[in-house]
């Protein structure tokens, strides 16, 4: 009954099986979606383009694309997968089965899928012959080429320090290139993701609390002003000299990142000596003693985007 309600239409659609280099058609269209193959094409910038040249006026263009900060793990698993087997793809497959088992434990377990499948299938980093990713900057510099403006993204790229009023027209996508490393900071944590992001925000949001409970405090205070407020300043300058003492606290965002960026790079130094020995075991032990690299997650496998391309005036 719903499908008879709401389904499809005989002939309302119409499928193409065409590499997207060779297709041609004059038509454009409201919403145009990529999932998770322009950097598996031969071109990620040709590609992108060929979809942006396919969005109407007032549309939206929405690829899914991984970033080579958020694969730079996954892209380090595939090199040493690929360095150990010499390219022999059963050995290849053997290996990853051997060292990549946390990572393949965890896809298993979220994705439902078989470790086949995954390994072939799903995350197309081990056999697939092509993964060329973009950097932030990139694909904001692909917006601009194309006059799209960032609507929003998944993980957020914008940074939480951004107070221009939404009539104001705020960072139009003319600035994207003066902004480009603020804008591709999110790359440390997608670089090093290994954890949820709710147990990394719990922690952060203690020392948060140091801050922002005071200034609660003072903005309440100033809040729902009437004509018949009589406000009390001995109160205000109270909560002000406690704001002031927040704020010699030593709370920062970024801190606990760079703090396991470090680590990080630390690890992947170590692990970089031991492949280019092409010792297996003492790859292994490399493996086994890091903190950070090939853990949890492995990084951030896809990133979101959605552009918004204006209607001319």
């Amino acid at each position: 009954m719903l499908f008879k309600k709401f389904g499809a239409k005989k002939g309302q659609f119409k499928i193409v099986n065409k590499s997207i280099f060779d297709y041609k058609s004059s038509q454009k269209h409201d919403i145009v979606i990529s999932l998770g193959v322009i950097h598996h094409t031969s071109c990620k910038e040709k590609a992108f383009d060929i979809k942006a040249q396919h969005l109407k006026d007032g549309g939206f263009l929405v690829p899914e694309i991984g970033n080579k900060a958020g694969v730079f793990q996954r892209n380090a698993q595939r090199f040493l997968l690929q360095h150990l087997s010499e390219g022999k793809e059963e050995r290849m497959v053997s290996l990853t089965n051997e060292l990549c088992s946390e990572y393949l434990d965890r896809a298993e377990k979220y994705g439902k899928r078989t470790r086949k499948s995954i390994i072939y299938d799903i995350y197309d980093i081990y056999v697939n012959p092509k993964t060329d990713l973009p950097s932030t900057a990139e694909v904001l510099k692909w917006f601009a080429r194309h006059k799209l403006q960032l609507y929003s993204s998944w993980p957020p790229i914008m940074p939480a320090v951004l107070a221009d009023s939404a009539e104001r027209d705020p960072l139009p996508y003319q600035s994207y290139e003066k902004i480009k490393n603020i804008l591709g900071l999110a790359e440390i944590a997608f670089l090093i993701q290994r954890d949820d992001d709710i147990d990394q925000l719990k922690a952060l949001d203690k020392g948060a609390a140091v801050i922002m409970e005071p200034l609660e405090g003072l903005t309440s205070l100033l809040n729902n002003i009437t004509p018949e407020t009589r406000l009390d300043f001995g109160a205000v300058q109270k909560q002000i000299k406690a704001c002031k003492a927040s704020v010699n606290n030593d709370f920062n965002l970024y801190a606990p990142y760079i703090s396991k960026l470090r680590k990080f790079l630390v690890e992947a130094e170590v692990i970089f000596k031991a492949l280019e020995t092409r010792e297996l075991d003492l790859v292994k032990k490399s493996l086994n003693s890091s903190e950070f690299l090939f853990r949890g997650t492995c990084g951030l496998g896809m990133n979101w985007y959605i552009g918004h391309r204006a209607k001319k005036n």
